[in-house]
């Protein structure tokens, strides 16, 4: 058995391991060849070798503490004559959300326009919540437009 350090956690693992990682169901693995890779992204664990944590404390950590990666997506309406929106632009989000929680975590936005006349246009947006104004406005600048429809 060899000991390798795996993201700040010992593990005890046997001489053939040539891989490392984390399995679907969250426990470390050790492969002894490249694993495979499952249609759902997952690695096949069908020649995970067994592994033993040495200091599983060191993985403990506050849930809290913790940016959590699954976005928030809201979806809104601006007003008609509201022109595609750029990286760096500010956005102020209408919906009734919970600031912590935004400020937190990943925010995407959907936006759909209308104006009268002209076509209509979508954009997911990737944003950054930076707080409330002073009139308890949710104040975000545009990070990315990570899709953009323009209905001709």
């Amino acid at each position: 058995m060899i000991i390798y350090e795996y993201r700040g956690v010992l593990v005890k693992a046997p001489e053939e391991t040539q891989f490392i990682a984390v399995g679907a169901d969250g426990m470390i693995k050790a492969y002894s060849s490249k694993p495979e890779i499952n249609f759902d992204g997952s690695l096949d664990e069908t020649l995970a070798l067994p592994v033993t944590v040495l200091n599983a404390n060191k993985s403990l950590i506050d849930a809290s503490l913790l940016k959590v990666f699954a976005p928030i997506v809201l979806t809104e309406t601006v007003s008609p004559g509201t022109k595609p929106f750029k990286i760096g632009d500010k956005y102020i989000i209408q919906s009734s959300v919970d600031e912590e929680a935004c400020l937190n975590s990943e925010v995407h936005v959907i936006v759909n326009c209308y104006t009268p006349g002209t076509a209509p246009w979508t954009q997911v947006l990737h944003v950054h919540v930076s707080g409330l104004s002073i009139d308890n406005q949710l104040l975000s600048s545009v990070v990315d437009v990570l899709h953009e429809l323009h209905v001709s």
